[in-house]
């Protein structure tokens, strides 16, 4: 854990040393990334120290900076979207509804890490009576 409350007064542009308030809730924020991440990780099968400790490090930074930065009453949504061929879908993301904030990892951000979920193979199956089972007509 490198991460301390400086660096993310230095990403924010902010003087430092912050306020004693803000300086425990941005470690508070800090130590909760961390575990977030190791327990992605674990749930991964993967070994928080066979990862990048300087990425790790990155992400931590990312993901508290942003949170720092966004106001507590606020809701911020993100809207990914995905076409193919003639189609298109959309989702919109919301985040802290009603005062309430957590710490958000962007996709991009696991990507970093190598801790992306696995991607999910959407295929069609074919619904109805197999062919082997239609009655034959002429019998």
């Amino acid at each position: 854990m490198a991460v301390n409350v400086g660096d993310i007064a230095t990403e924010l542009g902010r003087s430092t040393p912050p306020t004693a308030q803000q300086e425990q809730q941005w470690s508070g924020w800090i130590e909760r990334a961390y575990r977030t991440i190791a327990r992605r990780a674990e749930s991964l099968g993967r070994d928080m120290a066979s990862l990048d400790a300087m990425l790790v490090d990155d992400v931590v930074i990312y993901v508290v900076a942003r949170r720092a930065s966004q106001p507590a009453d606020g809701a911020e949504s993100i809207t990914e979207q995905a076409s193919v061929d003639d189609g298109s879908v959309s989702e919109t993301r919301r985040f802290g509804p009603k005062g309430y904030v957590d710490l958000f990892f962007l996709d991009q951000w696991w990507q970093m890490l190598g801790l992306s979920l696995p991607q999910s193979r959407i295929g069609s199956i074919r619904l109805g009576v197999p062919v082997w089972r239609t009655p034959r007509s002429g019998l």
